[in-house]
């Protein structure tokens, strides 16, 4: 007898099932990629503001600069949900106002004809697009609050960020000389950046060593800048 196959939260595993209720995978690692250029260009450039900078200070100025992102996050999530959510009420809103059948028709083939038209024929869209206002129909009023879903998902998207970017700054832990710190934390950022677009690239239909690539490129090049000028 042939093995029942793998669910989705078997293959995730329970942390990527836990994740994927409030992020989908390619927006997890999106939101690591962002957290990682972040810390990069923040580390690159301290030298620069501060001036002479010590191990101490730079450790603390990852692990600020990652929870301030990791905060700022958190707030984007939220605002993201609501503005979501908001749109699709004003969408049922719209809907139930048309003054006949093919007018909401219309107004739903104005927001998805672009998207379903490459695979969906003309009749295809339209049963589609009946099915969608009959569904409106019984859908429910609501308002466009902030939920305990939004609030979970921001934690969730926050301290996802803060606890992956975290290994950029083991180095301020075991290396005494600041310069030698900072470039060691810079190359473990890149290499993150590479691992990271690697596995992104399944997501985004891109080749993944070009993305984990293209994605390297940009942190040396933000490295290589910053020691141009002198970080």
């Amino acid at each position: 007898m042939a093995a029942p196959a793998e669910t989705t939260e078997e293959k995730q595993g329970p942390i990527g099932a836990f994740l994927s209720t409030y992020l989908a995978p390619v927006d997890s690692l999106a939101e690591v990629i962002f957290g990682l250029i972040m810390v990069l260009g923040w580390t690159s450039t301290a030298r620069l503001v501060f001036g002479t900078t010590s191990v101490r200070q730079l450790l603390l100025a990852v692990i600020g600069c990652n929870l301030a992102w990791a905060i700022v996050d958190g707030v984007m999530y939220i605002l993201s949900s609501v503005y979501e959510r908001s749109q699709r009420i004003k969408l049922l809103g719209s809907l139930r106002r048309a003054p006949d059948g093919e007018s909401a028709v219309a107004l739903i083939a104005e927001r998805l004809d672009e998207d379903l038209e490459p695979v969906l024929t003309d009749d295809q869209r339209a049963q589609v697009y009946h099915w969608l206002v009959a569904g409106a129909a019984r859908v429910e009023s609501e308002q466009a609050h902030v939920t305990r879903e939004d609030m979970l998902g921001a934690v969730v998207s926050g301290v996802l960020v803060f606890v992956s970017v975290l290994p950029v700054g083991l180095p301020f832990l075991f290396i005494s000389d600041p310069t030698v710190a900072l470039r060691v934390s810079n190359l473990v950022c890149v290499g993150m950046l590479f691992i990271i677009g690697f596995y992104w690239a399944r997501y985004i239909a891109m080749n993944r060593v070009l993305a984990g690539t293209l994605l390297l490129v940009v942190g040396l090049l933000m490295v290589a800048v910053t020691v141009a000028l002198g970080g």
